[in-house]
């Protein structure tokens, strides 16, 4: 959230979300807990007084100041150039890393982590 807010600077929470690609509510929880040590803010925008943006705080901008990112959209575009042979090969390396996890059902393996919930 806070290299989204670097990179674009002032956003709405509903652009915020659809950004992270992340529910409102999942939203709100992390925007809460980041005002409350600091790291951003909510504020009216200058332009409309009615529509509120998150930005990040002083003490957000010093956390991410020296901070890079890796480039968005890479994983999708990399699994996109792998061979059949090769997805199905991660797929069985990720079912063995869910197992090992403890995680051993499709619908257990499809559940949220509690972090991004």
């Amino acid at each position: 959230m806070l290299a989204e807010l670097k990179d674009s600077g002032p956003l709405k929470a509903g652009e915020l979300a659809a950004r992270m690609s992340i529910k409102p509510a999942t939203l709100s929880n992390m925007l809460l807990k980041l005002e409350e040590q600091g790291y951003l803010q909510r504020q009216r925008n200058a332009q409309d007084q009615r529509v509120v943006e998150v930005v990040l705080s002083e003490s957000g901008r010093q956390l991410m100041g020296g901070v890079d990112f890796a480039p968005r959209g890479w994983l999708p575009e990399a699994l996109s150039r792998m061979s059949g042979s090769q997805l199905a090969g991660l797929s069985g390396g990720l079912a063995a890393l869910l197992m090992v996890m403890g995680v051993e059902d499709e619908a257990a393996a499809s559940t949220l982590l509690p972090f991004t919930e």
